[in-house]
């Protein structure tokens, strides 16, 4: 199917042909999806982005420098497991280009991984962690209840990972994940949202909302996990905290993950995710308090302007807790792997309404600082007020790219 894209763009001219040999450059971004990620950390340098999605291809060079390496490559590689036609492209224009660094925000990128392995010592891959990690847990519990065959985290290879905290390398150690080194910087995300709204003079509001509830549309998730009750976990978080809002008149909003870049049709998929769990009336109340997503920062916003998020296993959750605000993580499923990182206070799992009432009145009424000395919140983000993730990753690649 995809190759037939390919096909199908270059007939009608929308992927162009590059037939000049490529240039030299000391970085490459793998993966353009990255970009919004690093833009604030890549400002300044001069980078080759390569597209490994299909659909955002727009130019593919076909020069005969590629032609002749790629033919070489491919009667080297194409016997090894897990290689494809697509990842001897990549490797041969890195071979050609001999960047100093390969950068990538989509840390869980198997082909990142793959070519990591095959460059190791040649060429620095450094991975970016954007987002809570969970396809590690929840492809082991699908390998081992045999629900796919494919072994994700044998694949995994990372020479250097920025990554959120301590938990990223007790994981690894956990699962025996192939990385070198750990870099805990905290949340590049966060990081860029503090950037964007130090750059646009936006002044945040303390305690805007009383309680945000994260949106976490696990399409699907009891189908491909044959498990029962993950989706109606998030349903029942959903209805606990619109009754206790409801009962305890607090001012509330729903931060929505999906906006305009996404598509219309992801946003009303998220949409009919709720409908689907909640009543009518409960779904026109959370529809009614939703912030608006009109850009990439608008959960964010909601976020980290309340003053308790609720939610299970996103990653806003880590991201709030890194900046030392207060959070309440729910696991109404049967499904562990969607627990928590931290125990205690900010965690509560499989409980009845009485139970989670009661545990939210606290977080709320608590103050912040008893909150936070009763859990460990370093374990799951590193955060640091004075140099900021961004500055310390470009420290990183200077010291690359300029040695002493």
């Amino acid at each position: 199917m995809k190759y037939n894209f390919l096909l199908r763009e270059l007939l009608n001219k929308k992927i162009k042909l590059d037939f000049n040999n490529l240039k030299h450059y000391h970085i490459v971004v793998f993966d353009g999806i990255s970009l919004n990620d690093l833009k604030f950390i890549l400002d300044g340098y001069n980078y080759l982005v390569i597209e490994n999605r299909y659909y955002r291809v727009k130019k593919i060079n076909f020069s005969l420098q590629i032609i002749f390496y790629f033919i070489i490559n491919f009667l080297l590689l194409i016997r090894r497991k897990n290689i494809s036609i697509p990842l001897i492209y990549y490797y041969t224009v890195l071979k050609i280009i001999k960047p100093k660094i390969v950068i990538t925000s989509i840390h869980n990128s198997l082909q990142f991984h793959q070519l990591a392995l095959l460059l190791d010592n040649q060429i620095n891959f450094m991975a970016v962690q954007n987002a809570h990690w969970n396809d590690i847990e929840i492809n082991s519990y699908k390998e081992k209840n045999k629900i796919e065959k494919d072994k994700y985290n044998s694949q995994i290879f990372i020479p250097n990972f920025f990554c959120f905290g301590d938990y990223e390398e007790d994981l690894a150690k956990n699962f025996d994940l192939r990385i070198k080194n750990f870099f805990k910087y905290g949340s590049i995300r966060t990081a860029n949202y503090i950037r964007y709204i130090k750059d646009n003079n936006i002044k945040l509001v303390d305690n805007l909302y009383d309680v945000c509830l994260i949106s976490e549309p696990l399409f699907n998730f009891n189908k491909r996990l044959k498990k029962n009750f993950v989706e109606e976990g998030i349903g029942l978080l959903t209805k606990y905290t619109i009754r206790f809002v409801k009962e305890n008149n607090l001012k509330f909003v729903f931060a929505i993950k999906y906006g305009k870049l996404n598509g219309e049709h992801v946003i009303k998929k998220e949409l009919d995710f709720y409908k689907k769990i909640l009543t009518e009336e409960d779904f026109n109340y959370l529809l009614s308090n939703s912030n608006i997503k009109k850009n990439i920062y608008s959960s964010y916003d909601a976020v980290f302007q309340s003053k308790v998020a609720v939610g299970c296993h996103t990653t806003l959750l880590r991201d709030k807790i890194g900046l030392r605000q207060k959070i309440l993580s729910c696991n109404f499923s049967d499904f562990e792997v969607l627990n928590f990182p931290l125990k205690g206070i900010c965690s509560i799992n499989s409980c009845n309404y009485k139970d989670f009432s009661f545990r939210l009145k606290n977080i709320l009424n608590e103050p912040s600082d008893i909150f936070f000395k009763e859990i460990n919140a370093k374990y799951v983000m590193e955060f640091d007020k004075d140099t900021s993730v961004i500055k310390k990753i470009r420290n990183q690649i200077n010291t690359i790219l300029i040695p002493n």
